[in-house]
């Protein structure tokens, strides 16, 4: 099964019908990077380095993601709000931090952006089955229509504003904007036991 429904998890329904107040707060967040190289960590790894340089700085900000040939992809950033049910602190989102700590077993919670006319290329999370997780995209600004996509494993879902998918991440899976604005999605990784 690559996709699921909502129904599978219905803790997710509220913050599904809320994407508009997530949209809203993340668009006031400042364009601001932490300069933390993502390539080849785990979300761990990164997790203890985001929140040293936060503690330092006391500023929340962005992280440029990764790539298939392992080097630094500023395509594809984050800005991460949750780890392990935990707030990451400097947040500046408080009613999507209030929407998220309703739900227990969050991995993983995060801003993502992929830019206009980028590609993420093929990957896989084998985490998923190992730590029974799921995975899900809540779409909160998407380019023109038949422009934004996620592929699992051949089958695509188109990234629409408000729309959502969840979805089975250890199988094969790539993202495509070749719209001409930027997508913004709320990204969980959460235990399907859980919830």
């Amino acid at each position: 099964m690559f996709f699921y429904q909502l129904s599978d998890f219905p803790q997710l329904t509220e913050l599904v019908e809320n994407w508009k107040i997530i949209k809203e707060e993340a668009s006031r967040l400042e364009d601001y990077n932490l300069n933390i190289n993502r390539v080849d960590k785990d979300h761990e790894v990164v997790a203890e380095e985001i929140l040293e340089k936060i503690k330092l700085n006391k500023k929340n900000g962005w992280v440029d993601g990764w790539n298939n040939k392992g080097e630094i992809n500023k395509n594809w950033i984050q800005y991460g709000l949750i780890i392990n049910d935990q707030e990451i602190p400097y947040s500046n989102m408080p009613k999507t931090i209030k929407l998220l700590k309703k739900i227990k077993g969050i991995k993983v919670a995060a801003l993502n952006i992929l830019k206009s006319e980028s590609i993420l290329g093929t990957h896989t999370h084998p985490e998923m089955i190992t730590e029974k997780l799921a995975q899900m995209h809540i779409s909160l600004d998407a380019p023109e229509p038949k422009q934004s996509y996620l592929c699992i494993n051949g089958d695509f879902f188109e990234h629409k504003t408000g729309n959502y998918a969840i979805f089975n991440g250890a199988y094969p899976h790539f993202a495509i904007n070749a719209g001409k604005k930027d997508r913004m999605i709320l990204y969980l990784e959460f235990k399907r036991n859980k919830l």
